[in-house]
């Protein structure tokens, strides 16, 4: 379970949970904590494109998670889009770093090459 801090100013942790969250290697003596997430990524589905592309957002920056992928689907839930957004540490909030198509290509936090036809099952 990935456990975020909840909105600025609330106390205690929120229960959201991204779609997928890449993180550090931990010990079995550790609990996971979003200093150890480097890159979160949702999957925006009917009636969740606000709480993905704007509440998510906002709360993932605020914990300092690195890198956040939105992954869009078209009408027949193929990957369409997958917006990469980098942290602005300065500002603690996101910029839209690339809008990738056809394939996901990375850098960081690793280098690697995902072709959407791969994600889609084809």
């Amino acid at each position: 379970m990935h456990y975020v801090q909840s909105r600025p100013g609330s106390p205690g942790f929120s229960f959201r949970r991204p779609d997928v969250a890449l993180h550090r290697c931990i010990g079995d003596e550790r609990k996971l904590t979003t200093a150890d997430v480097l890159l979160v990524a949702e999957v925006v589905s009917p009636g969740s494109e606000y709480t993905d592309t704007v509440d998510k957002r906002a709360e993932y920056a605020h914990d300092g998670i690195p890198i956040y992928l939105v992954v869009h689907l078209d009408a027949e839930r193929r990957v369409e889009i997958i917006q990469e957004y980098r942290l602005d540490w300065a500002s603690q909030s996101y910029r839209l770093a690339e809008t990738h198509q056809d394939v996901l290509r990375l850098t960081e936090p690793f280098p690697v090459e995902i072709f959407f036809t791969s994600l889609d099952g084809a």
